[in-house]
């Protein structure tokens, strides 16, 4: 064969190869490509997280700290299921939200999650069917085709469950990696337990040691306000001071417990109660005309008829129109509880049958 003449089967070969050259190029093309999205994807995703961090940390408490994560990471995460499952039995149990929907945040019985056999890793990533299968999942639920449980708390330790549910069947099909979702669990899981941890030290420095209300502590910043800045405007508002008599040093601690537990008994859950230094008990009763709070202390009074231990009460009262400041109402109803200790004893000195000594 002459030199100028062509070889068909090297020609074929040099052809095939060049084919082969031009595919995988392509290929690599493609690959770096879709790193390219992926990192792309990666980057706005932890920016988002970023974002939620910084907004969740800021919560104040344990509730707004619940709230801003499941409206972040809906709006945010474009999801369609966002939903709090909490173990009833961790250290979580004593916790009670509210202003969050029961169907965001759900309690389930003690130890749940360990019978789920969940603990064993922090993701899970389910399909259509075991999302139907999940016994934590309602009809309510059946558009979700995909979802994640993220377990917070370590091993034994889990206390919560966030589930993240989506109608698309490929969000978090099982086969995905699951790198971002393992951090999200970890970071929300460690934030969440220092915001309880936060808010319980919080709470103990102005809860009374003896009893469960409030302590002078906390009453002192509100003292200097009007009763606007506490309650709102144009609220009306109560007060009741009890003076607590008959008691020893060996009952005191006793005493205090069940005047505290007596009251409670006679207002309502939102009513604020504070033991002061002296061994007073100041109520606040926002909502709610004089005749009423008059009511309620008499309730009170009634319960220490026949015993050693005797209650009177002072009811001061601030109307709608009239913004008092904290420190006057509370001098007012003190004013008239000292009236009733010294000059019947036993009783409640209201607004509409206040008497002074000469009166008597």
């Amino acid at each position: 064969m002459s030199p100028t003449e062509q070889d068909p089967v090297v020609d074929d070969l040099s052809l095939r190869r060049l084919h082969k050259l031009e595919a995988e190029h392509q290929e690599l093309k493609a690959y770096v490509a879709d790193m390219m999205q992926r990192l792309h994807e990666n980057d706005q995703l932890f920016a988002k997280l970023s974002a939620l961090e910084a907004k969740v940390l800021a919560a104040v408490d344990m509730e707004s700290f619940c709230f801003v994560l499941l409206r972040e990471l809906r709006s945010h995460f474009d999801l369609d299921l966002v939903r709090l499952w909490l173990d009833g039995g961790s250290f979580m149990g004593r916790y009670r939200f509210t202003g969050l929907s029961k169907r965001d945040v759900v309690w389930v019985d003690a130890g749940s999650i360990e019978q789920m056999r969940l603990t064993s890793r922090d993701v899970w990533l389910l399909d259509a069917q075991s999302v139907a299968d999940c016994p934590w999942i309602s009809e309510r639920d059946s558009a979700i085709q995909s979802m994640a449980m993220l377990v917070l708390g370590r091993g034994s330790d889990a206390f919560a469950v966030l589930g993240l549910g989506s109608k698309d069947d490929a969000r978090f099909s099982p086969d995905q990696a699951a790198d971002f979702l393992h951090h999200l669990a970890q970071v929300i899981g460690v934030a969440l337990e220092n915001s309880f941890v936060r808010e319980q030290v919080a709470r103990l420095s102005v809860t009374d040691h003896i009893t469960s209300a409030f302590n002078q502590r906390f009453f002192q910043p509100h003292s200097e306000q009007v009763l606007s800045k506490w309650f709102g405007k144009g609220v009306a508002v109560s007060c009741l001071y009890l003076g607590v008599t008959g008691m020893t040093k060996t009952t005191r601690e006793t005493v205090l417990k069940a005047v505290d537990a007596g009251v409670r008994s006679c207002v309502r859950v939102q009513d604020t109660v504070i033991r002061m230094d002296d061994d007073a008990f100041l109520v606040f009763l926002a909502h709610c005309p004089a005749a009423k709070a008059e009511v309620m202390a008499q309730r009170m009074v009634a319960q220490y008829e026949h015993d050693v231990v005797a209650l009177n009460i002072g009811v001061g009262f601030s109307a709608q129109d009239v913004d008092k400041q904290v420190k006057h109402l509370v001098e007012e109803a003190k004013k008239r509880m000292l009236v009733a200790q010294a000059l019947e004893g036993r009783c409640v000195e209201g607004v509409h049958n206040h008497r002074s000594a000469d009166e008597r």
